[in-house]
């Protein structure tokens, strides 16, 4: 009797905190949910946006009109909703010049959570605090890091 009530004791003690450990987690996700902007693109190298003589390394410091809404949903969906973002070669500096497009473009698709980072589409992000930072290595891609910053309610 006293194994038996010992294995009864365990596991209850094992189930309150296995609970009060799920309960954390849905309390942290919930500061998740909501709508951030595109607050940062930023460049491996700098770049001058329309020969106005200024270098930028944060593409949307230089480019007010490039507009990106991310919502993240309690139901594990997002909805990503962009501007185009043109690319082109400068022939004399041979960097990129970046404008905006007429068109926008919608992402939607399932979003998850792998050793505490957020992971949406092929994007990795790490939450720190209202932000989802997104580092790239800077040998693969043009850009080395995304910051999307959580929308606060009004």
């Amino acid at each position: 009797m006293k194994i038996s009530t010992l294995l009864l004791l365990f596991t209850s003690i094992l189930l309150t905190v296995s609970c009060s450990k799920e309960t954390l987690e849905a309390d942290e996700l919930s500061g998740l949910y909501g709508t951030y902007r595109l607050t940062e693109l930023r460049s491996n190298d700098p770049s001058e946006f329309n020969y106005g003589g200024v270098a930028f390394y944060n593409v949307v410091e230089a480019l007010p009109c490039l507009e990106v809404i991310t919502v993240i949903r309690e139901d594990r969906t997002y909805e990503t909703i962009a501007v185009e973002l043109v690319t082109s070669t400068d022939p004399v500096s041979k960097g990129y010049r970046y404008t905006c497009g007429n068109e926008a473009f919608i992402k939607r698709g399932t979003w998850n959570i792998y050793d505490g980072q957020l992971v949406m589409g092929n994007a990795t992000f790490e939450i720190v605090g209202n932000q989802l930072i997104d580092e790239r290595d800077p040998e693969l891609e043009w850009f080395d890091r995304l910051i999307h910053t959580k929308v606060e309610k009004n």
